[in-house]
C-alpha cells in the first residue's frame, strides 16, 4: 500500500518539477540565452553533434520527442524551423538554448525526491530524471550545432570585404 502512495506523490511531484520549471525556464529573457553562449559550447569531442548521431543514432528518433509548448502555450516549438531567415534562425537557437537548459536542470531537480522518499525509490526518482530527459538534451547537443553553422555561414557573408573581421 505505501508504495501506490509513493507513486502517486512522486508522479504530482514530477509533473510539478516539469510544468514549474518549463515555466520558470520561459520566462528568462532572451537576451540571457544570447550572452551566456559559452554555456551551451558545442566542445571538439561532439564533433559538430555528430558524435551524438554515432552513439546514440540521434536521427532516427528525435522527431519522436514530444515539444513542450504542446503543454506550455507560451513555449516556441522547436519540431522544424518555420523560415530560415536571419531573424527566425536567431530565435530558433535561443530557444534550443532554452530547451536544453530546462531539461538540465529538470534533471537537477531530481535531487529534491531525496526529501521525502526512501533512498531506493530517490535513486529511482533521480534515474528517471535523468532517463526522461537525457533523449531532449542530446537532440538538442546534435540539432544546435547545425543551426549555428548556419548562422555563423551567413553572419561571415554579411562582413563588408575589407573590414577587420576578413581574417576569418
Amino acid at each position: 500500500m505505501m508504495w501506490r502512495k509513493l507513486i502517486a506523490v512522486n508522479t504530482l511531484a514530477w509533473t510539478a518539477v516539469n510544468i514549474g520549471n518549463s515555466l520558470i525556464m520561459s520566462r528568462i529573457p532572451r537576451s540571457f540565452f544570447r550572452r551566456s553562449s559559452k554555456l551551451f559550447k558545442v566542445f571538439s569531442w561532439e564533433r559538430q553533434g555528430e558524435v551524438w548521431n554515432q552513439f546514440f543514432r540521434v536521427k532516427k528518433w528525435k522527431n519522436r520527442l514530444p515539444d513542450g509548448s504542446m503543454i506550455i502555450r507560451s513555449g516556441y516549438n522547436k519540431k522544424t524551423i518555420p523560415s530560415y531567415n536571419d531573424a527566425t534562425l536567431a530565435t530558433f537557437l535561443i530557444e534550443m538554448r532554452r530547451a536544453e537548459l530546462t531539461h538540465w536542470m529538470t534533471m537537477f531537480y531530481g535531487m529534491l525526491f531525496l526529501l521525502w522518499n526512501p533512498r531506493w525509490a530517490a535513486v529511482l526518482n533521480i534515474l528517471f530524471g535523468i532517463v526522461s530527459n537525457f533523449p531532449f538534451i542530446i537532440a538538442q547537443r546534435y540539432n544546435r550545432p547545425r543551426i549555428e553553422a548556419i548562422e555563423t555561414k551567413r553572419n561571415r557573408r554579411m562582413i563588408p570585404f575589407g573590414s577587420e573581421d576578413d581574417s576569418l
